[in-house]
């Protein structure tokens, strides 16, 4: 039987005494894109932390191609091909745009022509330093650099927060495009919800501190159930969809 891409149980997740989230257990499929839902301040961002170590799991266990991390730090669980793209785009301040991407991708290698797009668009402060960046720039930074590192597995915490209307579908069909080419598992949770459910495989609604709803995306019809379920007022996140860009269709399908 082959393993998943990502097995995590935890009993609780939250912040020193502070519980978020109770009694959860996530697993991804190679290939496989979950988006996980829920309203403000439901432990999507939360959820992702627990997984990557930054939040407290209670009892949390981790399991990366069936391998157990018994050390849950940013440094060994990047040395199993894990990812995590913070929410505001957390940069070094000190450091050029394509200092940044240096590290990322490391010597000796080109960038995948999947990212040139994305490349593209910060290619006009490639010699700035991230610290006088925009938060939008800043974020398309961040998730240049997580792409750039070919992760096995990615946890994209809001990846296109301030990023323009017409940056947002071509990030995540790039995200979409790169899990397709070569077998990287996302988690994403993603404030674009049309958007979101338009790239998923898979969608996760948190409420209420628990995961109430795990539907399979694979028809036209049940991305329209899912976003008939997120439209109820007790799930409704009221944050605006962007359309669809031909770019972006051209770009990923």
């Amino acid at each position: 039987m082959t393993s998943k891409a990502l097995e995590f149980r935890a009993d609780s997740i939250g912040y020193r005494d502070a519980v978020i989230i109770r009694d959860v257990a996530v697993s991804l499929e190679a290939g496989e894109i979950a988006a996980v839902f829920g309203l403000n301040g439901s432990g999507k961002s939360t959820l992702l932390r627990g997984i990557a170590g930054i939040a407290d799991a209670k009892n949390g266990k981790l399991s990366i191609d069936g391998v157990e991390q018994r050390v849950r730090t940013p440094e060994v669980l990047a040395s199993s091909g894990l990812r995590m793209i913070l929410q505001g785009g957390r940069v070094f301040r000190g450091l050029s745009v394509a200092e940044h991407l240096r590290l990322a991708v490391g010597s000796g290698r080109e960038p995948p022509a999947l990212l040139r797009g994305l490349l593209d668009v910060i290619a006009p402060v490639m010699r700035r330093e991230a610290g006088v960046l925009s938060g939008g720039e800043r974020q398309m930074v961040s998730v240049v650099c997580a792409l750039l590192a070919e992760p096995r597995i990615l946890l994209a915490d809001e990846p296109t927060l301030a990023l323009a209307d017409d940056v947002v579908n071509d990030v995540l069909g790039v995200i979409r495009a790169v899990s397709r080419a070569t077998g990287m598992a996302v988690l994403l949770a993603e404030q674009h919800v049309k958007s979101a459910v338009g790239v998923a495989t898979r969608a996760l609604l948190l409420r209420a501190g628990r995961i109430t709803l795990d539907e399979i995306l694979s028809t036209d019809a049940e991305r329209a159930e899912v976003l008939t379920i997120l439209n109820q007022p007790e799930t409704q996140m009221n944050v605006p969809d962007v359309q669809t860009s031909a770019a972006c269709q051209v770009a990923t399908e």
